[in-house]
């Protein structure tokens, strides 16, 4: 990582699928020139902002990193000295921007492919770590380019709203699959049967940022009774994994729906259970 002025790093003036050089944007932000984004990574001074700076097919004398995109997402191996995993894994956590600008092959200038959201990290010792990005170019859209003239801004709204909505649908798909590839059964009760699962979000959607909608440990695959009642904040879990009931519901009612007190999650990860104390506070309904 490195370093530079405090500068203001702006992303007016870049546009989504267009190449850049390095110097070309060392001009655009006004950097002191192009060995500050030398790197693969770039951290503004004082600026909630990460760059990557991603090369498929790279210099024979370079570090052999396996870098790719498949569909819409980077598959990505971090610095080999782990300088920025932490700050990147928790970017959604910091309110940090990732944005990646990708290039096929060293010779090639970089395309800006938009913000990222990470999907997965893998925390490496003796190699680089393995994170998993989603490219969401959509969380790019400005409400001022309403203003642009030319643009009818009914149509423009429509098709926005248009390509967010199957953003969401895509982003809670690569959800579910992330947590069915975690879990492989119900995270409470061990059912396999997968196609009566439900991918449910500890944190809500609606309340999320981007990182945490699609990160794999704000969720719990449940069966469609815990699911549900997991959502409307009238159960949730310790930190010991044992199950807590509201008395919103009395307790016929709860063995009716075959759920009982001495439930417990088969397992609790550090993340998730940062998770759940927001699902306690916030979402539960004691009484």
């Amino acid at each position: 990582m490195l370093k530079v002025r405090a500068v203001p790093i702006s992303f007016k003036n870049i546009a989504i699928n267009k190449a850049y050089t390095r110097p070309q944007l060392t001009d655009i932000w006004g950097l002191g020139g192009p060995q500050a984004i030398a790197r693969g990574v770039f951290t503004p001074a004082n600026a909630n902002i990460i760059i990557l700076f991603v090369t498929h097919d790279k210099r024979d004398d370079s570090t052999p990193y396996d870098d790719h995109i498949l569909g819409d997402v980077l598959y990505w191996e971090g610095e080999k000295g782990h300088l920025n995993d932490k700050r990147i894994a928790n970017a959604h956590v910091n309110a940090d921007e990732v944005h990646l600008f990708y290039r096929d092959h060293h010779r090639d200038p970089f395309t800006y492919l938009g913000l990222l959201t990470l999907i997965q990290f893998k925390e490496k010792k003796d190699k680089p770590s393995e994170f998993q990005f989603l490219i969401n170019e959509y969380a790019l859209f400005d409400e001022n380019e309403l203003k642009e003239p030319g643009i009818d801004p009914q149509t423009f709204v429509s098709e926005t709203k248009r390509e967010i909505i199957i953003n969401a649908r895509l982003g809670q798909q690569h959800f579910r699959r992330q947590l069915i590839q975690r879990w492989q059964s119900c995270s409470v009760t061990g059912i396999k049967k997968q196609d009566v699962l439900l991918a449910s979000h500890i944190k809500p959607w609606r309340l999320s940022s981007n990182g945490e909608k699609l990160d794999a440990y704000n969720g719990l695959l449940l069966t469609p009774a815990l699911d549900l009642l997991f959502d409307k904040g009238i159960v949730t879990f310790r930190q010991n994994k044992k199950i807590v009931l509201s008395s919103q519901l009395a307790s016929w009612e709860y063995q009716k729906m075959g759920i009982d007190s001495a439930m417990k999650l088969r397992e609790l990860p550090i993340r998730t259970s940062n998770y759940l104390e927001y699902h306690r506070d916030v979402i539960f309904k004691h009484i």
